[in-house]
Protein backbone atom coordinates (compact mmCIF):
# COMPACT_ATOMS: atom_id res chain seq x y z
CA UNK A 1 0.00 0.00 0.00
CA UNK A 2 1.25 3.45 -0.88
CA UNK A 3 2.13 5.80 2.03
CA UNK A 4 -0.37 8.43 0.86
CA UNK A 5 -3.20 5.89 1.13
CA UNK A 6 -1.90 4.59 4.45
CA UNK A 7 -1.87 8.14 5.85
CA UNK A 8 -5.41 8.80 4.60
CA UNK A 9 -6.71 5.59 6.15
CA UNK A 10 -4.99 6.27 9.47
CA UNK A 11 -6.26 9.85 9.55
CA UNK A 12 -9.83 8.83 8.75
CA UNK A 13 -9.99 5.83 11.05
CA UNK A 14 -8.23 7.43 14.03
CA UNK A 15 -9.81 10.88 13.44
CA UNK A 16 -6.43 12.56 13.53
CA UNK A 17 -6.15 16.34 13.45
CA UNK A 18 -2.37 16.28 12.88
CA UNK A 19 -0.79 14.39 9.96
CA UNK A 20 0.87 11.05 10.73
CA UNK A 21 4.64 11.46 10.47
CA UNK A 22 7.06 8.91 9.06
CA UNK A 23 10.43 8.87 10.82
CA UNK A 24 13.67 7.40 9.58
CA UNK A 25 17.28 7.49 10.73
CA UNK A 26 19.44 8.25 7.72
CA UNK A 27 22.80 6.67 7.02
CA UNK A 28 25.64 8.43 5.21
CA UNK A 29 24.58 9.53 1.74
CA UNK A 30 20.83 9.12 2.35
CA UNK A 31 20.46 12.73 3.47
CA UNK A 32 21.28 13.84 -0.07
CA UNK A 33 18.39 11.73 -1.42
CA UNK A 34 15.59 13.48 0.46
CA UNK A 35 14.00 16.86 -0.12
CA UNK A 36 13.51 18.42 3.28
CA UNK A 37 13.86 21.59 5.31
CA UNK A 38 17.15 21.68 7.22
CA UNK A 39 16.56 23.96 10.23
CA UNK A 40 20.15 25.21 10.58
CA UNK A 41 20.73 25.72 6.86
CA UNK A 42 17.28 26.85 5.69
CA UNK A 43 15.81 28.59 8.73
CA UNK A 44 18.95 29.90 10.40
CA UNK A 45 18.32 28.19 13.74
CA UNK A 46 18.66 24.82 15.38
CA UNK A 47 15.67 22.68 16.36
CA UNK A 48 15.20 19.80 18.75
CA UNK A 49 14.06 16.61 17.04
CA UNK A 50 10.74 16.75 18.90
CA UNK A 51 10.14 20.16 17.29
CA UNK A 52 10.93 18.69 13.86
CA UNK A 53 8.27 16.01 14.43
CA UNK A 54 5.71 18.63 15.34
CA UNK A 55 6.57 20.84 12.35
CA UNK A 56 6.29 17.90 9.95
CA UNK A 57 2.91 16.88 11.36
CA UNK A 58 1.39 20.33 11.69
CA UNK A 59 2.74 22.10 8.60
CA UNK A 60 3.23 19.22 6.18
CA UNK A 61 6.90 20.08 5.62
CA UNK A 62 9.48 17.29 5.62
CA UNK A 63 12.29 18.08 8.06
CA UNK A 64 15.83 16.68 8.16
CA UNK A 65 17.77 17.18 11.39
CA UNK A 66 21.51 16.49 11.39
CA UNK A 67 24.17 17.27 13.96
CA UNK A 68 24.39 20.80 12.57
CA UNK A 69 20.63 21.31 12.98
CA UNK A 70 19.92 19.69 16.36
CA UNK A 71 19.65 21.82 19.51
CA UNK A 72 19.04 19.07 22.09
CA UNK A 73 22.42 17.97 23.40
CA UNK A 74 21.02 14.68 24.70
CA UNK A 75 19.53 13.39 21.44
CA UNK A 76 22.62 13.51 19.22
CA UNK A 77 24.67 11.01 21.25
CA UNK A 78 21.61 8.79 21.73
CA UNK A 79 21.26 8.48 17.95
CA UNK A 80 25.02 8.05 17.43
CA UNK A 81 25.54 11.49 15.90
CA UNK A 82 27.80 12.90 18.61
CA UNK A 83 29.18 12.32 22.09
CA UNK A 84 28.22 13.30 25.59
CA UNK A 85 31.15 15.67 25.67
CA UNK A 86 31.43 16.95 28.29
CA UNK A 87 28.80 14.76 29.95
CA UNK A 88 28.20 17.32 32.69
CA UNK A 89 26.43 19.69 30.26
CA UNK A 90 23.59 17.22 29.66
CA UNK A 91 22.44 16.89 33.30
CA UNK A 92 22.76 20.67 33.68
CA UNK A 93 20.61 21.31 30.61
CA UNK A 94 18.05 18.63 31.53
CA UNK A 95 17.57 20.25 34.96
CA UNK A 96 17.36 23.74 33.46
CA UNK A 97 14.62 22.61 31.05
CA UNK A 98 12.69 20.92 33.85
CA UNK A 99 12.94 17.41 32.37
CA UNK A 100 14.36 15.98 35.60
CA UNK A 101 14.16 17.06 39.23
CA UNK A 102 17.85 17.06 40.15
CA UNK A 103 21.33 16.50 38.74
CA UNK A 104 21.59 13.01 40.25
CA UNK A 105 18.49 11.91 38.30
CA UNK A 106 19.85 13.66 35.22
CA UNK A 107 23.16 11.80 35.52
CA UNK A 108 21.27 8.50 35.65
CA UNK A 109 19.44 9.61 32.51
CA UNK A 110 22.73 10.38 30.73
CA UNK A 111 24.26 7.07 31.84
CA UNK A 112 21.25 5.15 30.51
CA UNK A 113 21.32 7.07 27.22
CA UNK A 114 25.03 6.34 26.88
CA UNK A 115 24.47 2.62 27.45
CA UNK A 116 21.59 2.43 24.96
CA UNK A 117 23.02 4.83 22.36
CA UNK A 118 23.26 3.78 18.75
CA UNK A 119 26.78 3.22 17.36
CA UNK A 120 28.55 6.51 16.76
CA UNK A 121 28.81 7.52 13.11
CA UNK A 122 26.31 4.99 11.77
CA UNK A 123 23.57 7.59 11.25
CA UNK A 124 23.88 11.16 9.99
CA UNK A 125 20.34 12.51 10.23
CA UNK A 126 16.81 12.12 11.49
CA UNK A 127 14.17 12.52 8.78
CA UNK A 128 10.60 13.39 9.73
CA UNK A 129 8.08 13.66 6.91
CA UNK A 130 4.29 13.69 6.69
CA UNK A 131 3.49 10.08 5.89
CA UNK A 132 1.57 11.01 2.72
CA UNK A 133 4.77 12.52 1.25
CA UNK A 134 7.29 10.01 2.57
CA UNK A 135 9.95 9.25 -0.04
CA UNK A 136 11.76 6.56 1.97
CA UNK A 137 10.31 3.68 3.94
CA UNK A 138 9.74 4.96 7.50
CA UNK A 139 11.16 3.05 10.45
CA UNK A 140 8.55 4.54 12.78
CA UNK A 141 5.19 6.20 12.20
CA UNK A 142 4.32 8.84 14.79
CA UNK A 143 0.77 9.94 15.42
CA UNK A 144 -0.62 12.66 17.65
CA UNK A 145 -3.92 11.51 19.07
CA UNK A 146 -6.25 12.81 21.73
CA UNK A 147 -8.37 10.63 23.98
CA UNK A 148 -11.90 10.49 22.58
CA UNK A 149 -14.59 9.09 24.87
CA UNK A 150 -17.00 8.76 21.95
CA UNK A 151 -14.73 6.18 20.30
CA UNK A 152 -13.73 3.87 23.20
CA UNK A 153 -12.51 0.99 21.03
CA UNK A 154 -9.49 3.13 20.09
CA UNK A 155 -8.44 3.90 23.65
CA UNK A 156 -5.56 3.48 23.94
CA UNK A 157 -5.00 4.12 20.25
CA UNK A 158 -1.90 1.95 19.95
CA UNK A 159 -3.63 -1.27 21.02
CA UNK A 160 -3.95 -3.71 18.14
CA UNK A 161 -3.47 -0.97 15.55
CA UNK A 162 -2.60 -3.46 12.83
CA UNK A 163 -5.83 -5.37 13.36
CA UNK A 164 -7.88 -2.17 13.13
CA UNK A 165 -6.10 -1.15 9.94
CA UNK A 166 -6.75 -4.56 8.44
CA UNK A 167 -10.49 -4.03 8.94
CA UNK A 168 -10.54 -0.72 7.07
Amino acid sequence: MEWREQARRMTDFLRLTVRPVGVRLLRKGEADEVRAVRPGRDLGRKFAFCQALSIAGRTGLPVLVTGQDESCIAILPAFGMGRFDPPTKVPESQCAMGWVKDEDTAMKFVTRLSEDALPEGEYTGLYACPLENMELRPEVIMIYALYDVSFPELNPVYVEYDKHLERL
